[in-house]
């Protein structure tokens, strides 16, 4: 993405890595102090949050992603430190958001392309929001949104704002899976092939054999953003209980027993966007439903979505 002395000046006073910034952020102290930076609101742990430097107002704080080309769709926000209920009402929390969205790819970048305010209810979890759709980038570089804090909700003990999540999302577009690492063991007439075919009528089996459950899926230069898994034929086991690990976190997620059709799980990402991560997917499946007559795993399909495409 294009940088330029204007938008080092814009961006002052501010933290800044690669790919993110925020206006300020809380001091750690001594080593085992927790990381109140950026970074504690990109890395899907509700346990650690963004904290704004005790000197500077909450309002008119923000931070900052960068985003690839692509078009932007929504945003989510943990609004406040989610540690436990009691800590999530000590500190401040957000109420009020300015969305800014820059195009790096227009001629006139440092001019906002949207501008939009979207108002979060004081619950803890995830809070997404949908905002006016807007494309951003081109083939050289992408965009970046900005969060302005209008208004909080004042903390029972603490003025500090602290944010656990911050997560921009893009819409998604279907990616070309490929089998990365496949099942150890198969049915002999139902092959791991059979889960990336696009056929719901066709399935693998672990087979009479086989407790394989765990497999890996890719999709070379795609954004993965999300996995669809369709279970298969109510004759067999099918996935109940299901870790999903890619960008190395694993996520414990469950499909309803009565599932026929594809169930979609988002995938954690990276760097504040879904997509930002270019990693493989690893399905294992932990607890099976009982089949009716059949004692052997089955998945009809796994598909990939993406936001993004480099290309590599």
């Amino acid at each position: 993405m294009r940088f330029t002395l204007l938008a080092v000046l814009l961006a002052l006073p501010a933290i800044a890595n690669a790919g993110y910034r925020v206006s300020s952020e809380r001091q750690a102290r001594g080593n085992n102090a927790p990381n109140w930076g950026v970074t504690s609101a990109l890395d899907s742990d509700g346990t650690t949050a963004w904290m704004v430097d005790p000197e500077r107002d909450n309002v008119g704080s923000w931070i900052e992603i960068d985003v690839p080309k692509g078009e932007i769709d929504k945003v989510g926000l943990i609004i406040g430190w989610d540690r436990d209920e009691e800590v999530f009402n000590d500190y401040a929390r957000v109420q009020t958001l300015k969305i800014e969205v820059f195009d790096e790819a227009a001629s006139d970048s440092f001019m906002p392309k949207l501008e939009h305010s979207i108002t979060f209810t004081d619950q803890r979890g995830w809070q997404t929001i949908d905002i006016p759709n807007v494309e951003v980038g081109n083939d050289f570089s992408g965009g970046r949104i900005r969060m302005t804090v209008v208004d909080v909700f004042d903390g029972k003990d603490y003025p500090n704002l602290a944010v656990s999540g911050a997560l921009v999302h893009l819409v998604e577009m279907d990616a070309i899976a490929t089998m990365d690492t496949p099942p150890t063991s198969s049915h002999d007439d139902h092959f791991p092939d059979a889960l990336l075919d696009g056929s719901d009528r066709t399935y693998w089996s672990s087979g009479p054999d086989g407790a394989a459950t765990e497999f890996t899926v890719a999709a070379s230069g795609f954004g993965v953003s999300s996995v669809g898994i369709t279970p298969g034929p109510r004759s067999h086991k099918r996935p109940k209980t299901i870790e999903i690990r890619a960008n190395n976190v694993t996520q414990t997620v469950e499909l309803p027993e009565n599932a026929r059709t594809m169930t979609w799980f988002e995938i954690a990402p990276l760097s504040g966007f879904t997509g930002s991560g270019f990693d493989e997917v690893r399905i294992n499946v932990t607890e099976t439903w009982p089949g009716s007559s059949v004692d052997e795993l089955a998945i009809a399909e796994v598909k990939l979505r993406a936001t993004n495409y480099s290309g590599i």
